[in-house]
């Protein structure tokens, strides 16, 4: 959004008056690019949604399936919950 003319003045006294006072540090501001966070989901996190929801209706299934033997239904979860958490964290690193 772009700023009003006031903003903009405002802007610029406090732009000059920051060079004035700490030239330095003005100059080490100047040369730091502005990075603002995008809070918009990327595709990488969307894929990561989608996949962890295939997991949890893939183990709501084998948990239908197995019944009453919480071990099975353990070793499911862990079948498919390991693999998509270290899907993930190896993604973020990227």
């Amino acid at each position: 959004m772009p700023l009003s003319p006031q903003e903009e003045r405002a802007l610029a006294a406090l732009e000059e008056e920051l060079h004035a006072d700490d030239p330095a540090f003005a100059a080490v501001l100047a040369a730091t690019p502005s990075v603002r966070p995008s809070y918009l989901p990327s595709a990488r996190t969307t894929l990561h949604v989608l996949s962890l929801l295939a997991a949890l209706g893939a183990l709501i299934a084998a948990g239908t399936l197995v019944g009453d033997r919480p071990l099975v239904l353990a070793v499911v979860t862990a079948a498919l919950l390991v693999p998509w958490l270290v899907w993930v964290a190896g993604s973020r690193r990227r």
